[in-house]
C-alpha cells in the first residue's frame, strides 16, 4: 500500500463502510497501491476479510465470501444439497449421453434456485451460479458432449461455495476434491492433457488443507503422487482411473 514515510492514516482511511459479500461492512480501511507504471489502484482491507476489494476499474479482485465472518449459525437449507446432487446427477446422464434426463435436471435445478432466492445469498457467488446455469443449459441445448458435463461441474462447484456460510471449511473442500476428481476423468476422456494437468494441481492444493492422519495422509498422498505421474506421462486413461480412486478413497475418509 503506497503511503509516504511520515504519512499516518486518517478518518477518511479508517473507520469506513463498504459493500461486503453479503451486505455492508464496518471498520474498512481504505488505502492506495502504486504500481509501477504509475498507476494508483484501491484498496480496502475490513475485519474478518484482509483485502476486501482492489483494483483498477473492470479489471478488480473482491472477496466473495469469508469463513466465520459470514457464517451462518443456521442448518443447511435443503436446496444446496439438491443444487449440488443434481448438478452431478446432470453430469452423469451427459456422459452417456442422456440429454433427456439432463434437461429435466436443468428444470429442477433452475426451481431449486429460484427458491433460494428468498435467502441473503452472497452476491458474487450468487451471480456465479446464475452464469454456471446459463451455461449449462446452452451447452444441453447444442448437446456439446464437453463443454455440458463441464458447465454440470461448475454449477455444482457453485453450490458447494455457497454452502461455506454454512458447514465447516473442511468438509466443503472434501466435496470440492470429490468434484475436481469427476472433472479430471471428464477432462481425460476428452484427451485434454492440458486440463487434466491443472485439475491434478487444484487437487494437490486442496488437499494441503485437508488435515488427514499419518496413515490416511500416506494413502491419498501416494494416489496423488501416481495421478501426478500419469498426467506428466499424458497417460490419460490411467489418469482417469486414479481419479477415480482417489476420489473413493476421498470419499470413505469424508464420511468418518
Amino acid at each position: 500500500m503506497h503511503m509516504k514515510p511520515t504519512e499516518t492514516l486518517t478518518s477518511e482511511q479508517i473507520g469506513q463502510m463498504r459493500a461486503g459479500p453479503v451486505g455492508p461492512v464496518n471498520g474498512v480501511m481504505v488505502g492506495e497501491e502504486l504500481h509501477m507504471e504509475g498507476d494508483f489502484e484501491d484498496k480496502t482491507f475490513a475485519p474478518g476479510y484482509g483485502e476486501l476489494r482492489s483494483g483498477l476499474g473492470e479489471d478488480y479482485e473482491a472477496n466473495a465470501l469469508a469463513v466465520p465472518v459470514d457464517a451462518l449459525p443456521e442448518p443447511l437449507p435443503a436446496e444446496f444439497p439438491k443444487l449440488l446432487s443434481v448438478a452431478v446427477h446432470v453430469m452423469e446422464a451427459i456422459r452417456v449421453q442422456d440429454w433427456g434426463t439432463a434437461s429435466a435436471g436443468i428444470d429442477n435445478l433452475g426451481v431449486a434456485h429460484d427458491a433460494l432466492q428468498k435467502r441473503e445469498l452472497p452476491k458474487q457467488l450468487d451471480a456465479q451460479m446464475k452464469d454456471a446455469l446459463d451455461v449449462l443449459a446452452k451447452a444441453v441445448k447444442t448437446r456439446d458432449t464437453h463443454a455440458a458435463p463441464l458447465a454440470a461441474l461448475d454449477v455444482a462447484l457453485a453450490a458447494a461455495d455457497l454452502t461455506l456460510r454454512y458447514r465447516p471449511p473442511v468438509e466443503v473442500d472434501f466435496i470440492r476434491c470429490d468434484l475436481w476428481a469427476r472433472q479430471l476423468v471428464v477432462d481425460a476422456e476428452a484427451g485434454e492433457k492440458g486440463a487434466v494437468a491443472g485439475d491434478v494441481a487444484t487437487l494437490g492444493w486442496l488437499r494441503d488443507r485437508i488435515p488427514l492422519g499419518s496413515a490416511d495422509a500416506k494413502r491419498i498422498d501416494d494416489q496423488l503422487r501416481y495421478l501426478v505421474a500419469a498426467a506428466d506421462a499424458k497417460d490419460m486413461g490411467s489418469a482417469a482411473n486414479a481419479a477415480e480412486r482417489l476420489r473413493k478413497t476421498l470419499a470413505g475418509l469424508a464420511s468418518k
